[in-house]
């Protein structure tokens, strides 16, 4: 069985949001750690709390990426 849950690559174009429309966005090489959120890549959806997250991952295939408030897209 493959993995359900994956993560976006470097340089990947990703549809993220500003809050009000989509724009594309390359994803950097980065970890993930300070003040940001989760956003999953397939369904357009962020999440502010891992509750969320989690609960949103419990079905279906889901690619991840980390929105860095600092930095912006980033590869978990």
């Amino acid at each position: 069985m493959r993995d359900r849950i994956s993560a976006v690559t470097v340089g990947e174009l990703v549809p993220a949001t500003d809050g009000t429309k989509t724009l594309p966005a390359r994803a950097a090489c980065a970890g993930y750690g300070g003040p940001g959120f989760w956003y999953c890549v397939t369904h357009l959806k962020e999440f502010q709390k891992n509750w969320d997250k989690d609960t949103h991952i419990k079905r279906g295939k889901h690619r991840f990426a980390w929105i860095c408030q600092k930095h912006g897209i980033e590869v978990p």
